[in-house]
């Protein structure tokens, strides 16, 4: 304590020591002489050689002043020496860094703006600024570091309005405080200080993130959304993609106009059409608030309908082509690659519709498609396709009723028969014919004689039987020969086998999806965890099932009432498990399920839309807001979030009355059952009563011990007919569902 009590000095008034150093008269109180206010450090002023040491450093570089441990009143345009003389910084002096803090008194202009200054100077805050250091000066001295390519210059970190205050003041020089500082402190210390001067808008977020982007701190999209408070990469994306709206539409969303939300959702509509979407814009910022999203609504409907292009009239799929597809010739605004429209930011969704934003891009790729989809054709079909300049005469127009038989009798015919000048083209319409018979929907037939062509489809309706009638215009022309009779059966022989392959193709095809919807719905149903009157609710309330996807599938719609029947047989909680399995089904018959019944790759699709149903997304629900509303915990999250197992998509042999229970061939009848020409051809089949046991196909046929087809039923058909006439209608519905169950429809 002695060398403390040695130690004690009486110390200045406060104040006094910074009035000196400004240049401030300084006197003490009258009668008072100066007090002490309290012990210094012990460690500083105890050791002399400290004491001195500091006092010499000060003497050496008095330009340099240590900053006082207290902030107060510091004149922003003088600096003194120990003595309190005025010292003025010598012209293009070059300012000395140490880690310690330093105090600088400099022109300004060698006082330049932090460069990651984003808000504009506000003129009244300034003029403010500038009244308030006339009389009391800068209070609080700006934080500044040396400049990184101008000697002797500083940039401001903050204190940007002080700097521009003293100018308007007339002050020539004011004091900075000035530190070593990195670019990723200048960035935060700029950010933090606009961000308490006001909140910023999304186009403030937006643009911030952009200069973070950008050289020298190259933040990555990710962590420039954190610095502006964005966690997730999808929302930084589209904080970025505000950027992309022209100048009208961004003053908008910046004076709180235009909500950000609906601000996106012209992103994409303002490269297809700027100036309308400018006039878009600033009709939803003139509507009423509770009326905006209506308008705009309203708005890109016209917009898209009349510059972009529906996706629903794509010949493609959205993931085609698999690989980029590059362009020869990239002018004119098309793109200089083909790719898949699945993840293009020029798609634009709304309320489940797609659309293309960028015209070019759809044409090019649909036409290449349709080039590829005609080889395809023309090679599978045998079948050349027009050469371009060919007259050839399209054989069908837009909504002319076709029947697929006349389409396949004239491609088997032209294979045999060059003179009809059969050709494939591509069409502006699409029709359910084409894709059945050609494969695509705007490939069509054309020929160079459509004369003889028709004359072909007569013949096969019945109407040109007799080839030796007189032709109108032409004579008579001569009768058919043996030999040429006998070629024409022999096609038609063809023709009906090819038929037949194509049906049962299609029927093994048809049963292969229902196994594999009820498959999935079986495993689906264990992810659902509602039960009781809520389970019960939403089945028989809020569930809408889509039975008209689901009845282009036979036995589909009869396996569902069967549920249905089930369910309302049942009690208690044994109804639960079936009514989890019946919400399964109805969301695979919404989400899964293909318009139009089977046709080739409805087994790939409905496979991946499984898949995709199967899987926990954020990005395209699955389920319907009601059923996520009211059974919350039913499924959670878009999707069931389902591990599905090995062999889930393998179909087994299936066991109807037109298939093989063997090999698994199917018959490919016309009415889904066999016929005499069936047992003609060695079908056989075995039945207890009504329900078939066994059947068998021509080369399984030996592997069964069975009496041949039975082909009587006429029996049958008069007794079901007597039961119908005296049932009431419910009862008449019945025996309709169990004759179509266990007959087939055709038997009707």
């Amino acid at each position: 304590m002695g060398g403390l009590a040695h130690t004690r000095r009486a110390l200045p008034a406060p104040g006094a020591r910074y009035a000196r150093l400004c240049g401030w008269p300084c006197h003490p109180p009258p009668g008072r002489g100066h007090r002490a206010r309290r012990a210094p450090r012990l460690g500083f002023l105890a050791n002399p050689a400290r004491r001195d040491a500091s006092a010499a450093r000060d003497r050496e570089a008095p330009a340099q002043v240590r900053r006082p441990p207290h902030r107060g009143l510091l004149s922003p345009h003088r600096r003194a020496d120990d003595r309190g003389r005025i010292r003025q910084p010598a012209a293009g002096s070059e300012i000395k860094m140490t880690d310690d803090i330093h105090i600088q008194v400099l022109p300004l202009d060698r006082i330049h703006f932090n460069p990651y200054q984003m808000w504009a100077i506000d003129p009244d805050k300034v003029a403010e600024l500038a009244e308030s250091i006339k009389v009391d000066g800068i209070l609080q001295t700006p934080r500044a570091r040396p400049h990184p390519d101008k000697p002797g210059h500083v940039q401001l970190v903050f204190g940007h309005h002080r700097r521009a205050a003293a100018a308007q003041a007339g002050l020539a020089e004011m004091a900075v405080d000035v530190r070593v500082t990195d670019d990723r402190t200048m960035a935060r210390f700029a950010f933090v200080e606009n961000f308490k001067r006001r909140e910023p808008n999304a186009i403030d977020r937006a643009r911030a993130m952009q200069k973070l982007m950008q050289p020298p701190l190259s933040l990555s999209q990710a962590e420039a959304g954190e610095w502006m408070g964005l966690r997730s990469p999808g929302g930084a994306s589209n904080a970025l993609k505000l950027l992309k709206l022209p100048a009208p539409v961004q003053q908008h969303v910046e004076r709180g106009e235009l909500p950000e939300r609906l601000a996106r959702q012209l992103v994409s509509i303002t490269s297809l059409a700027p100036k309308p979407a400018e006039q878009l814009a600033a009709q939803v910022a003139r509507a009423d608030p509770a009326e905006r999203e209506d308008v705009l609504a309203e708005g890109l409907s016209k917009l898209l309908w009349q510059h972009g292009r529906d996706l629903s009239q794509a010949e493609f799929e959205m993931t085609w082509p698999a690989q980029p597809i590059p362009v020869d010739d990239p002018r004119d605004g098309r793109p200089d690659e083909l790719r898949a429209c699945a993840g293009c930011p020029n798609l634009f969704s709304r309320d489940g519709d797609q659309s293309c934003t960028l015209p070019l891009c759809f044409d090019l790729k649909q036409q290449r498609f349709l080039d590829g989809a005609l080889q395809a054709a023309s090679e599978r079909l045998k079948v050349p396709a027009a050469a371009r300049g060919e007259k050839a005469a399209p054989l069908f127009g837009r909504h002319e009723y076709v029947r697929e038989h006349d389409a396949r009798k004239l491609l088997t015919r032209a294979r045999s028969d060059e003179s009809l000048g059969l050709r494939l083209i591509i069409t502006e319409h699409s029709e359910h014919w084409q894709r059945q018979v050609l494969g695509a929907g705007r490939l069509g037939l054309a020929s160079t004689d459509a004369a003889a062509c028709r004359r072909v489809i007569d013949e096969a309706d019945g109407k040109g039987a007799s080839r030796s009638a007189p032709d109108k215009g032409k004579g008579a022309e001569k009768p058919i020969t043996p030999a040429q009779a006998a070629k024409l059966k022999q096609q038609e022989d063809e023709l009906k086998e090819e038929r037949r392959a194509e049906r049962a193709a299609m029927q093994r095809l048809e049963q292969d999806v229902v196994w594999l919807v009820q498959n999935f719905a079986r495993l689906a149903a264990a992810q659902i965890t509602i039960s009781g009157p809520v389970l019960t609710y939403v089945v028989e309330r809020l569930i809408r099932s889509n039975r008209q996807q689901a009845s282009g599938f036979y036995g589909l719609l009869d396996w569902y009432d069967d549920l249905e029947e089930q369910a309302h047989a049942a009690t208690g909680e044994s109804a639960d498990p079936i009514r989890r399995q019946m919400l399964a089904a109805a969301e695979v018959f919404e989400h899964a399920l293909p318009f139009g019944g089977t046709k080739p790759g409805t087994w790939e699709a409905v496979v991946g839309e499984l898949k995709a149903l199967a899987q926990v997304r954020d990005d395209q629900p699955s389920v319907r807001r009601t059923i996520r509303h009211t059974a919350n915990g039913a499924i959670g999250k878009p999707g069931f979030g389902l591990k599905l197992p090995g062999g889930w998509d393998k179909p087994p042999i299936h066991r109807t009355e037109y298939n093989c229970w063997y090999c698994g061939a199917f018959a490919g009848g016309a009415q889904r059952r066999l016929s005499l020409g069936d047992a003609a051809r060695g079908w056989k089949l075995v039945q207890d009563g009504d329900a078939p046991t066994d059947v068998a196909c021509p080369v399984c046929a030996p592997k069964m011990a069975a009496p041949k087809l039975s082909t009587d039923n006429s029996k049958t058909k008069t007794e079901a007919k007597a039961r119908t006439r005296k049932s009431p209608p419910t009862v008449k519905a019945a025996l309709r569902k169990t004759k179509n169950r266990k007959a087939g429809k055709g038997q009707r």
